[in-house]
């Protein structure tokens, strides 16, 4: 899918303190057209998603004692 028809451009931040599998998955979604921002913990990107949020987030762990209300603050 060219997602270049919808929107110019798309940002995914993933949440993955392994780096080997953070960048098999931003090759991904980079090679479809997605800017991508990696994170290696939960704090990291909670320091700069004010800034700079994502239209995506993907975690792809526990983030043990977040809550979905937790999201709403985001």
């Amino acid at each position: 899918m060219n997602i270049q028809n919808y929107r110019g451009s798309f940002t995914v931040s993933i949440i993955q303190p392994s780096l080997p599998y953070a960048k098999q998955v931003s090759e991904i979604l980079e090679n479809s057209g997605y800017s991508v921002l990696h994170y290696l913990s939960r704090e990291s990107f909670e320091k700069d998603v004010k800034i700079n949020p994502p239209h995506i987030l993907i975690m792809t762990y526990d983030l043990e004692g977040l809550e979905l209300a937790d999201l709403e603050d985001w």
